[in-house]
């Protein structure tokens, strides 16, 4: 009030023990405030690492990191939990877009290691097929995307367990915007130790689609073998799936 600044345009920042004296000095007002943030919610690691990220949110406004609500952290490396539908994911730090919401909810994003700390989240679903019933566990592979603007390539993650004819779901992220995805490539890498079964003989599954959703653009891909299903044997060459051709869109212009 004494230097008759309107409090719209204030925007109180608390970090720890100063996120206490912003929402006091907010409540000590005639008038709300326009906004308060306590920067220790944004990120339950460490008090530095979540002030680290609100700054690259001021210096990337244009590309902010987006964060996604889940219940657990499990779900979340599932890739169960990239859904923007009724206000499932938000912009993180300066960016963020006010939701009414009756309770509080966790979001959860995985990030660079340094500035700027924004990665591309992508859900990947696999069907391993086969005739013969067999279950691996802990099993290590590399996937690499390829689209339009560019390519990450050799991703490690590892399943905890692969059986047969089951579909499983996991989470991967790139550093890069890849752009719109155009094929990908799949590869079981083999056991560091020496084993006399993979010496004569190498496990593998048929894989005849694999599903992507792209958590930033909220599209799904669907990516097929160049044959009816590729077959994957483990420590041989990776196998190679483009995106599906369209059939509705050959019906509608035809």
């Amino acid at each position: 009030d004494d230097f008759n600044y309107p409090l719209d345009n204030v925007h109180l920042l608390g970090y720890s023990l100063g996120a206490h004296a912003a929402g006091i000095a907010g409540s000590l007002t005639n008038k709300k405030v326009n906004r308060i943030t306590d920067v220790d919610q944004l990120v339950k690691c460490s008090h530095e690492r979540s002030v680290h990220l609100f700054i690259d949110s001021l210096l990337n406004e244009e590309n902010p990191s987006k964060a996604y609500r889940c219940n657990s952290k499990e779900a979340f490396e599932k890739g169960l939990c990239l859904s923007c539908r009724k206000n499932r994911c938000n912009n993180m730090g300066y960016e963020i877009n006010k939701v009414r919401a009756k309770r509080s909810s966790k979001m959860y994003l995985k990030t660079r290691s340094q500035m700027p700390y924004k990665v591309f989240h992508y859900q990947v679903k696999i069907h391993f097929s086969g005739t013969e019933s067999n279950t691996y566990t802990n099993q290590a592979f590399q996937i690499s995307l390829y689209g339009t603007v560019a390519e990450s390539e050799n991703i490690p993650f590892t399943l905890p367990e692969v059986s047969t004819n089951k579909t499983y779901s996991f989470l991967l992220y790139t550093e890069v915007d890849i752009g719109e995805l155009l094929m990908l490539k799949l590869k079981w890498i083999s056991d560091s130790y020496f084993s006399w079964s993979s010496w004569w003989s190498s496990p593998g599954f048929d894989i005849g689609k694999i599903r992507v959703k792209a958590g930033e653009t909220q599209k799904k891909v669907i990516f097929c073998s160049r044959e009816k299903m590729s077959y994957m044997q483990k420590g041989k060459s990776p196998v190679i799936f483009v995106k599906c051709h369209d059939k509705s869109l050959n019906r509608k212009s035809g």
